[in-house]
């Protein structure tokens, strides 16, 4: 296999986005555990592994991944990826079992996400995506094992037998998509679980396979995508791969994100619904697969993968955050009459704007029962690259879903403790306001 851990530069920037990144993707983590579906997850985990107070490394590390991305506020990268729901869960369990420091785990989460966005470039994220298949679960089981690699400091043949142990048996099928089934939140856990225990096993001499990606019988690029390069897995490239993720403000998958929130700006301008007979929705190709579809009364996931909701959401004055995303909201009777009446479609600026500049935008046009048509066009929505959430937008997203299961003000004291601890401190030091969240 094709690996090389690098040895670049970190810069005092790189270190903020780093920090930034685990505090967004603790901060989905304890917002999951007030929810019921994460409170199902930790129940059938505790049930499995006993009664005991704590679960193993393994079982956190699922947890975690599973419960912060059940609301679809984790982070995104553009090759369809949710990388702190995978990454960060495999290094934090990691460094709490082995009283790794703040700046160890740190560094380990750059590495795990470099790794994960490279073999995620290598497949063509597109072509993979295509395919069937999720690439947060695929790819992430790679960059998870990276990480605790780097944790468990291995040397550079252990790191490549965990990275084959992890790639060996990853999978995550976007099958999902047909009855919004929660399996598509366990599949960062499950891949921040598989790459956590092949670490381990490596740790233990366990050889895994050297030729996992490229081999001519079970090779996961040729397996996984119709145009993969392997060039891109050590292609030179300006800064981490951390630096080039971006943050949700949206509680819904990265693709309704633009359509909602030029809904939101048309809304702003006044629209009147009871005058709305069509709404058109343009979008890039991989959108229209991912959330092209109306949603289903009474499931929240696919409200969450669906442009048709945001669009009628943002129309009829949603915002778009966590309370949109319930039960009730969205078994509003005047959403889904109007949700029916989105149509999505692609066009070439949006699918040439998503593969050269990686730029999700979205053109919106209603459509008035006496021929008028009102139309709104973003291509940077908030928390993009082109309009993204500064440092206190992050730390007012923490605070809010945090506070949800710790209180406001222990969840301003820990961002603070986060984003202004010195590197050398312990992780379970610099989380110990914690010991009762963190299972």
């Amino acid at each position: 296999m094709i690996f090389a851990r690098r040895q670049q530069t970190v810069s005092a920037v790189t270190q903020s986005v780093t920090r930034l990144n685990f505090l967004d993707a603790l901060g989905c983590v304890l917002y999951g555990q007030t929810l019921a579906d994460g409170r199902e997850i930790i129940s059938g985990l505790r049930r499995m592994e006993g009664f005991g107070p704590e679960l193993s490394p393994s079982a956190a590390a699922l947890g975690y991944g599973a419960l912060c991305h059940l609301r679809e506020l984790d982070d995104v990268h553009f090759s369809i990826l949710h990388t702190g729901a995978v990454c960060v869960p495999a290094v934090l369990t990691t460094a709490l079992r082995e009283e790794n420091s703040y700046g160890q785990m740190l560094q380990a989460l750059r590495e795990a996400v470099e790794v994960t966005v490279r073999i995620a470039c290598s497949m063509d994220y597109y072509s993979h995506r295509y395919r069937g298949w999720h690439g947060t679960a695929t790819c992430g089981a790679f960059g998870a094992a990276a990480g605790a690699a780097a944790l468990l400091r291995l040397d550079p043949v252990q790191t490549v037998n965990a990275l084959g142990i992890a790639g060996s048996r990853t999978g995550g099928s976007w099958a999902f998509g047909q009855d919004s089934a929660m399996s598509k939140r366990l599949h960062p856990g499950m891949a921040a679980c598989d790459g956590l225990t092949a670490a381990y096993l490596a740790a233990a001499g366990v050889t895994g396979p050297h030729y996992i990606l490229e081999a001519a019988d079970g090779g996961l690029l040729a397996m996984m995508s119709d145009f993969a390069d392997p060039r891109q897995l050590l292609a030179d490239k300006d800064g981490w791969s951390i630096e080039e993720v971006e943050y949700k403000w949206y509680a819904a998958c990265k693709s309704v994100h633009a359509p909602m929130e030029a809904a939101i700006r048309l809304a702003a301008r006044g629209v009147e619904p009871d005058k709305i007979v069509s709404v058109r929705a343009e979008v890039n190709s991989a959108s229209l697969e991912i959330a092209g579809r109306l949603y289903q009364l009474g499931n929240i996931m696919s409200a969450q993968l669906s442009i048709p909701y945001g669009v009628a959401l943002g129309l009829l004055g949603g915002d778009g955050q966590v309370g949109d995303y319930s039960e009730a909201r969205i078994n509003t009777p005047a959403i889904y009459s109007l949700a029916q009446k989105v149509e999505v479609v692609t066009t070439a600026e949006f699918d040439r704007l998503r593969k050269e500049e990686h730029k999700v935008g979205a053109r919106i046009q209603v459509r008035y029962c006496d021929g008028t048509c009102l139309e709104s066009r973003l291509i940077d929505p908030r928390g993009s690259h082109g309009q993204p959430l500064s440092p206190r937008d992050m730390q007012d997203k923490f605070i809010a879903l945090s506070g949800a299961a710790i209180g406001r003000e222990p969840a301003r004291l820990l961002a603070e403790r986060i984003l202004g601890a010195e590197e050398d401190v312990g992780v379970r030091r610099l989380l110990s306001p914690l010991t009762e969240q963190i299972f």
